[in-house]
């Protein structure tokens, strides 16, 4: 008769030989599933528990998800930029604001303004000499332009030369077309310059420079004119009016204490009365 075990020594042998295939298949089941997972899987695979009393296979799900995202870190923002969020754009206007007012140094600035200033002068003084000159000054005709045939305009030197010969200036003209048209363009200056043709060469033309009363009178009224346009002409490129307004609307875009600015603006107007006072006296004696 075959042997009937009871169910007391059944019962491990079957727990022993059940435990040991289903752990056997179960772990090399969750070591594949290991070795093909990548960093991106969200949950831990399945806990395997065996209940060596039951010889039964119970799972437990986790009770907790984790990630494994890499952890990343918030860029930091420089301080120029800050201010460009919503939150900010009240800020962005006050620093581009503070981008725009200028630190500046007193003693510089009224350097620079001085140079300035005495540029100006010295031009003022070199024109009076040439004014002083009178009709015998090199250049009187550098800026003269002659009108030709077509209404075209051509600079003097183009169609004429000039020399200084005692108290006269001689012109002379290349072609003999010419020298009417360049007869016109002297006399449009209103210098008091009479050209006459010289009597041996028709292409000549004689000048008198002598000091006349109506000679020194011009004189005296270029010096005025050269004064004015120096001193307080505003639409010149270099007069001492427009320097100083110039400094002082860039004053404006200074960054510093009140007093300060305000102690720079006076110096300012100090410094351009110096120079104004200066301009007066080469004027008297040029005119003198």
């Amino acid at each position: 008769m075959p042997m009937i075990l009871s169910q007391t020594q059944s019962q491990p042998i079957l727990h022993k030989k059940y435990s040991l295939t289903m752990l056997k298949t179960q772990f090399l089941r969750l070591t594949a599933l290991r070795l093909s997972a990548n960093q991106s899987v969200r949950h831990f695979a399945p806990i395997l528990r065996v209940d060596p009393k039951q010889c039964q296979l119970q799972y437990q799900q986790p009770g907790r998800m984790f990630s494994t995202s890499p952890i990343t870190h918030a860029k930091k923002v420089p301080k120029s930029k800050a201010g460009k969020g919503k939150k900010g754009k009240g800020n962005s206007k006050e620093v581009e604001e503070e981008e725009d007012i200028e630190e500046f140094e007193p003693k510089v600035v009224l350097k620079e303004l001085e140079e300035k200033f005495k540029g100006c002068l010295e031009e003022f003084q070199e024109t009076c000499k040439l004014i002083k000159m009178g009709n015998s000054n090199p250049k009187v005709f550098d800026q003269l332009k002659i009108k030709l045939a077509g209404n075209e305009e051509v600079n003097f030197n183009e169609v004429a030369q000039m020399t200084s010969k005692g108290k006269r200036m001689l012109v002379t003209v290349y072609e003999p077309n010419n020298v009417k048209r360049v007869i016109s363009s002297i006399l449009a200056m209103e210098k008091n310059l009479i050209p006459k043709v010289d009597p041996k060469n028709e292409q000549v033309l004689v000048i008198e420079t002598g000091s006349t009363d109506s000679v020194v009178s011009q004189r005296q009224k270029d010096l005025k004119k050269a004064y004015d346009n120096y001193k307080t002409n505003h639409s010149s490129k270099v007069s001492l009016v427009k320097i100083r307004g110039d400094a002082i609307r860039e004053s404006k875009s200074y960054k510093g204490p009140k007093d300060l600015l305000t102690k720079l603006s006076a110096d300012i107007h100090a410094m351009h009365n110096v120079y104004a006072d200066k301009m007066q006296e080469v004027f008297k004696k040029a005119a003198t």
